[in-house]
């Protein structure tokens, strides 16, 4: 069996990816980091998606997101993992539809992300 882990950002923005890669290697099931390299700095993820958001304007970094939403979309069409884990709720509710149709009954949404509470909700 393979998983997928699908992070809005780096590794390090998802601390609680460990608790999943802890357990999956203490079962020895295959797994996939899928991640977006945002601000430049390295990512140990094995799928990386790299673009550089550098505007601190919302409605500017929508189209980087949609293209990391295809670009996830692309790799869960090639990899043909068995089971996806996707971190963050807004990831998770964009792919949504895709997940529904492509992995019915094969995914899990982690909505404990840190992203949200580490930006203040309006600016």
């Amino acid at each position: 069996m393979k998983i997928g882990l699908i992070l809005p950002g780096n590794l390090w923005f998802c601390p609680y990816v460990n608790i999943y890669t802890q357990i999956l290697n203490d079962n020895n099931i295959d797994y996939d980091i899928i991640s977006w390299n945002r601000d430049g700095s390295e990512s140990s993820a094995e799928t990386v998606f790299d673009l550089n958001v550098t505007s601190f304007n919302r409605y500017q970094k929508l189209m980087p997101f949609l293209e990391y939403l295809n670009f996830i979309k692309k790799t869960l069409k090639k990899k043909k993992y068995q089971k996806i884990i996707v971190f963050g709720p807004q990831l998770g509710l964009l792919l949504y539809p895709f997940l529904k149709n492509n992995y019915k009954n094969n995914f899990i949404l982690d909505y404990r992300d840190l992203s949200i509470g580490q930006l203040p909700f309006l600016n």
